[in-house]
């Protein structure tokens, strides 16, 4: 078994193909991605594994960090392995994403390395552009249960509906894909939490692929679905009962809860060129800014309760307004200090803000709409660890420590003061960073 590198023709990869792959993976993961290009018998030192033993294992999980990928080159006979380029994840974010997913891109890896090698080396910019996390996400949402050809089908569909505008105006929609149709009309014992409404015309998306913006324009994507199953034809409407809107109801109501169960996925267009994807298990495929990201709340919720002492009401009231503020493309800077005395609040800020004699609590319902305004204004906004906002439009004094390479202003800010707890820096585009107890990388989330 050689190294991919000693492969022929492998430079022509590494000048174009390599760069591709790596970014798709830093993007959709959010974490460092290192291609390990150095002899197999060095990385197997260095890492205490035996690839060559175990040639059929896709993936190793070094620590809550790092997670090792075996892409493999298969050779001409069937089953055969030529080559092996392990590729090496490093980030928190890793810690949240199970196993299934890290072997399905494992597999797809190695079909697409070898697709590549086959075409010596050339057409690796086609190969890992767009369609490769697209088809890494079909592949992963579908194990036997669906044709992953057409979930890719469906996300092209929405990427299109998310820059579709009806009289002028972007708007949200929404599809639920399922094999149990009839337990959205309440049969088999099964509330969805919902009542089902049967359209005079069905609407087949495949013979019909053109966009009826009508016909979309009149599903929210919140409180109601086209439900659709595995014949991709669109015969009836789903319209949840459930209120939602609460603090406390907020995960539940955003992942439809008691609506999707099984193997069924929603898709929905949540902004403009916004879309997200998600299942019951907790996972949320989320594209901004045109990248395709993975993301999962439970893994928010579980880095916030180590590293910041807030309770879990208040915590779940945090992630709401973070999420929100990113939805709506709001530029917010959120702080929670470790410790949250006045020396060492004033220690990191320049001046601050107090409007109200009481402090604001992000978990009363009643504060939801100002809270809302208090963060998306200019300024820091200062949160203490019974989960009161104590000061608003706070300045950052830029001064208490010396920043190196290129971050905005916001961000420089953000890794100040994450010396002292935690600050969260939600940008225009709706990417959230985190940064933490003075590390010097923030967490993009």
């Amino acid at each position: 078994m050689k190294n991919i590198c000693e492969l022929k023709h492998f430079l022509n990869f590494k000048a174009s193909g390599l760069s591709f792959m790596t970014e798709a993976l830093h993007d959709f993961f959010n974490c460092d991605v290192l291609i390990e290009l150095m002899p197999v018998a060095k990385f197997e030192k260095h890492f205490g594994l035996d690839i060559d033993t175990n040639i059929n294992r896709k993936c190793y999980k070094i620590s809550d960090e790092k997670m090792v990928l075996i892409a493999q080159v298969f050779g001409e006979k069937y089953g055969s392995v030529e080559a092996v380029c392990p590729i090496v994840l490093v980030g928190e974010t890793v810690s949240y994403i199970g196993n299934s997913i890290f072997e399905t891109l494992s597999n797809l890896l190695s079909i697409k390395l070898t697709e590549c090698k086959n075409n010596s080396f050339h057409g690796g910019t086609k190969i890992f552009g767009d369609n490769f996390i697209r088809e890494a996400i079909s592949k992963s949402l579908v194990p036997k249960q669906y044709d992953y050809t057409r979930i890719m089908y469906l996300i092209e569909l929405f990427e299109k509906l998310a820059s579709t505008t009806f009289e002028g105006e972007y708007f949200t929609t929404g599809l639920i894909l399922s094999r149990s149709l009839y337990e959205y009309a309440g049969k088999n014992g099964r509330d969805r939490k919902g009542k089902v409404r049967n359209l005079i015309d069905s609407y087949d998306i495949v013979k019909n692929p053109s966009i009826e913006k009508r016909f979309w324009y009149l599903i929210d994507g919140v409180d109601s679905f086209y439900l659709m199953d595995q014949t991709f034809v669109i015969k009836q409407i789903f319209i949840r009962n459930e209120k939602g809107g609460k603090l406390a109801d907020y995960f539940e109501d955003y992942f439809l809860d008691n609506t999707l169960m099984g193997r069924d996925i929603a898709f929905r267009v949540i902004g403009p060129n916004e879309i997200s994807i998600i299942t019951k298990n907790g996972y949320e495929f989320i594209r901004i800014e045109n990248k395709w990201k993975i993301r999962n709340f439970s893994w928010f919720n579980n880095y916030l309760e180590r590293n910041i002492d807030l309770n879990a009401e208040a915590r779940r009231a945090l992630i709401y307004y973070v999420t929100l503020c990113s939805q709506r493309h709001c530029s917010v800077i959120i702080w929670i200090p470790k410790d949250d005395s006045e020396i060492e609040i004033d220690r990191l800020i320049s001046s601050k803000n107090k409007i109200w004699k009481e402090n604001l609590s992000i978990v009363e319902e009643m504060n939801k709409h100002i809270i809302h305004r208090v963060m998306s204004s200019d300024g820091v906004t200062i949160i203490n660890k019974k989960g009161n906002i104590i000061y608003c439009g706070a300045i950052v004094n830029l001064d208490a420590e010396k920043e190196s390479g290129l971050m905005g202003t916001g961000e420089s800010a953000a890794k100040i003061l994450g010396q002292n707890g935690v600050a969260l820096k939600i940008s225009q585009d709706g990417n959230i960073k985190i940064f933490a107890n003075a590390t010097s990388a923030p967490i993009i989330y």
